[in-house]
């Protein structure tokens, strides 16, 4: 019997992500009550990023403490499937009969684990708002809707791939 596979976050990787993020909140608010330029239609653009950009990173951060503070894993393999918590945009469990394909794919240097799904929209359609809007968002980049991403572990997905292709193999 295989034995699960449990990966979580580094309390190094955690904490950059966090200070990276309140460091984010601290330039909206600079930028939200500074007079950067003296042109009104400049001024109310510069506003509205900056309050965009306020609420946005203020939600980062807040998720990002509270993933910290939860001490959750970002992904668990076991027999059955595969859990994933590492986004936002995590769909949790997914059964390996759920799954097609297993594989590797990067973006600006990112690499991240991508899974197709034999039944996507099943999934997609059980998001709303912001969540699902997103997903979306990813599988017009030519992306899957399940992208697994570790930076914050410290564990690189190359390191992963070979055993989540093999068990995924070793399922059907």
């Amino acid at each position: 019997m295989d034995e699960t596979i449990v990966v979580k976050p580094s309390r190094k990787g955690a904490f950059l992500y966090i200070c990276g993020a309140l460091g984010m909140v601290l330039l909206s608010l600079f930028i939200l009550f500074s007079d950067l330029t003296e042109n009104p239609l400049n001024q109310v653009l510069l506003k509205a990023i900056g309050v965009f950009s306020f609420l946005f990173f203020t939600y980062c951060s807040i998720f990002l403490i509270k993933k910290a503070l939860s001490g959750k894993a970002l992904l668990t393999v076991t027999p059955d499937g595969i859990t994933d918590n590492s986004s936002e945009l995590s769909f949790g469990f997914i059964p390996w009969s759920h799954i097609e394909r297993i594989y590797l794919d990067s973006m600006m240097d990112n690499v991240f684990i991508e899974i197709q799904l034999k039944n996507e929209e099943a999934y997609i359609g059980k998001l709303r708002g912001i969540r699902k809007w997103a997903v979306l968002a990813n599988r017009r980049m030519g992306h899957q809707a399940v992208c697994i991403t570790l930076n914050s572990s410290g564990v690189s997905p190359r390191d992963l791939i070979g055993e989540l292709q093999r068990r995924h193999l070793a399922s059907q």
